[in-house]
């Protein structure tokens, strides 16, 4: 334990200074078809050192795993490792499949249904109250305990590292097996009836986030905006934003503010009802925010005001039913126009009209062929 302490502590300090520098200056400098073959040398050595250290191949990978995982760009590593972490993840289940001995596990079943039980209950009971410390509701806190309900893969690292040292025997280690495989089907077959009855335990009491009258799609810039000016104007709305440390914020400054990824069209259902009026989708992808748009207009009578990252997106997003359709920088460089021509005496029907010609030349310009 001492070792490991002392490994996970260097490997803090090494992934704030050494690796930080590292990580950013392959991300800048490396070509992309190295990239994978950098971070695999260093989970590789990662995973030597903590041999050197008198622990496992497996903590000293899983260590490494962790420390970049919070380095800078790290969003951009996992992008980059994805393709081949799908390949690994599909090799560890036909590899447990293998590993898994149905007749083993048949003749225990009051130990598989003990100890699994124990296991499902007490992670999920565990992860939903560390959920609500977080500050998350409780019906979502729910699905974060069942979520995180299943065993992974480090856990039959962990079973195999066991029996490779006699720490357990033959029939302990396929109920370690069967108790992990048992725990994914349970989170793969009981995840989707359990968010189909929360959804209904909340459209039921009403506390479905679909009861406000606007719902704001994101807590950027521009969310951020939408949201102070609809708390200053006294109308009710609720902002549903992916990043937890968005919503925590929000929270923060007095907005109801709900955690959910609207690209799911779950989340949609949830928070867009017959009770709201319209919804704002601030989010800067335009795809995304297309995408969210067809939902909402095919599931509701909610006017939406689109946010577009490139003005020859406006017309299609107005076309797939946007009441309007903006470019926030493209606005901010008019607002700057509009100063200026202010500051300069220009009568303000004169204004409105130069921005309207300029607003209609660049859609023009967009829509034309290059």
């Amino acid at each position: 334990v001492l070792r490991a302490a002392a490994f996970v502590a260097v490997a803090l300090v090494l992934g704030a200074t050494v690796l930080h520098r590292l990580v950013l200056r392959l991300l800048e400098h490396a070509p992309g078809e190295a990239l994978f073959g950098a971070f695999a040398a260093l989970a590789l050595v990662a995973a030597w050192l903590g041999y050197l250290a008198g622990l496992s191949f497996e903590f000293g990978a899983f260590i490494a795993g962790a420390v970049v995982s919070e380095a800078a760009g790290s969003r951009m590593v996992q992008s980059i490792v994805a393709p081949f972490r799908a390949i690994f993840v599909s090799l560890f289940f036909v590899s447990m499949g293998m590993l898994l001995d149905p007749r083993a596990i048949a003749a225990q079943p009051v130990a598989l249904a003990a100890f699994g039980g124990a296991l499902v209950v007490t992670r999920f009971i565990g992860w939903a109250l560390l959920a609500r410390l977080a500050r998350i509701d409780r019906s979502s806190a729910l699905l974060v305990g069942a979520a995180m309900v299943p065993l992974g893969e480090f856990n039959v690292v962990l079973a195999n590292a066991a029996q490779a040292a006699s720490r357990h025997s033959d029939a302990e280690y396929d109920l370690l097996l069967g108790v992990t495989f048992v725990s994914i089907g349970l989170a793969t077959l009981g995840g989707p009836a359990a968010n189909a009855l929360l959804r209904r335990v909340r459209q039921a009491s009403g506390s479905d986030g679909a009861g406000e009258r606007v719902v704001v799609i994101g807590f950027g810039r521009v969310g951020r905006a939408v949201a102070d000016v609809l708390q200053r104007s006294g109308i009710a709305f609720t902002v549903v934003e992916r990043s937890f440390a968005s919503v925590r914020g929000a929270r923060q400054l007095g907005y109801p503010a709900a955690m959910g990824d609207a690209s799911d069209p779950a989340v949609i259902d949830r928070f867009v009802g017959s009770r709201t009026q319209m919804v704002a989708v601030t989010t800067p992808e335009t795809e995304t925010n297309a995408a969210i748009l067809r939902r909402v207009r095919a599931r509701s009578t909610a006017i939406v005001i689109v946010r577009a990252s490139l003005v020859g997106d406006l017309d299609q997003l107005v076309a797939d039913g946007a009441r309007e359709a903006i470019v926030p920088e493209a606005e901010g460089a008019l607002a700057v126009a509009a100063a200026t021509l202010e500051a300069l005496g220009t009568p303000a029907e004169r204004i409105d009209k130069a921005l309207a010609d300029h607003r209609a030349r660049v859609r023009s310009s967009a829509k034309s062929p290059r």
